[in-house]
């Protein structure tokens, strides 16, 4: 009796080769995918807290004033607010509020609190040089912006009614707590030039970036209202802004610039 040895295969043809790497190379996909929407919820969690931290911060403050929220500029529109031998106008109390809270959210020049976690991806790389090249008082302004109306008068933003504004040094005041009508439909702070949008994480892109930009239209920013709530909303459901053409407001998004001041409101129901 003959005996037939039958060969065995110890490899992969090369068609099933081909189906595995394609096999592997979408398991792959998938996982980064999931990691990157995992990493991008994380980041924008943690945003929200940081700026919910930072609203706590005001709402403290005001406690601590008589009830009114952060205003610490000269009663007039440039040069206005001294930040380590740097002179800023009035309004730009929104960002630099961190130089009256001193104390509320740290005493470093800078609390990570007050910035958002996705703007250290995008400066990390050369983040020690551009601290560094601010003046040794400078404390670094904050991510999360308040709105204009929270240190001037309701009168300032009265849609339609020419005025002098920026010019009348008496509209140009801090706002009380009880002045604000709509607690929970009132921005108190709002990231309105988001890091979240930056597509390469390019600094120069930031600037295309800003809550009324037209690729910032369909995005939703962090926003907490002055009754301590806060969530992200979409730019379309925002109310339209103050819409007087003055120097050095007009940039400024709607939430920043509301219609009637802290006596308006900037979206409808919660």
């Amino acid at each position: 009796m003959s005996c037939q040895l039958r060969e065995t295969r110890s490899a992969f043809t090369l068609v099933e080769l081909l189906v595995i790497i394609t096999i592997v190379a979408i398991l792959i996909s998938l996982v980064i995918v999931g990691l990157s929407g995992s990493r991008k919820v994380a980041v924008d969690t943690q945003c929200l807290n940081n700026e919910r931290s930072c609203s706590m911060a005001v709402l403290a403050y005001s406690g601590d004033y008589k009830d009114s929220f952060p205003c610490f500029a000269k009663r007039q529109y440039s040069a206005a607010i001294d930040n380590g031998g740097l002179l800023l106008d009035y309004f730009q109390q929104s960002r630099h509020w961190p130089l009256a809270l001193r104390g509320y959210i740290g005493d470093a020049p800078l609390a990570q609190v007050q910035l958002c976690p996705a703007m250290f991806r995008a400066i990390s790389p050369g983040f020690p040089e551009w601290f560094a090249s601010f003046p040794k008082d400078y404390i670094q302004p904050s991510d999360y912006e308040m709105g204009f109306g929270f240190f001037s008068d309701p009168g300032m933003w009265k849609t339609g009614v020419p005025q002098p504004l920026i010019t009348d040094s008496t509209l140009l005041r801090p706002v009380r707590v009880d002045e604000v009508t709509f607690p929970s439909g009132k921005g108190l702070l709002i990231e309105a030039t988001s890091w979240h949008q930056l597509k390469n994480w390019r600094l120069d892109e930031i600037y295309q970036s800003s809550i009324e930009r037209p690729e910032g239209a369909q995005a939703s920013y962090p926003i907490h209202a002055v009754d301590g709530s806060g969530k992200y909303r979409n730019y379309s459901m925002l109310t339209p802004g103050w819409l007087q053409n003055q120097p050095g407001l007009t940039w400024a998004p709607a939430v920043l610039r509301t219609s009637d001041g802290a006596r308006g409101r900037d979206w409808a129901g919660n």
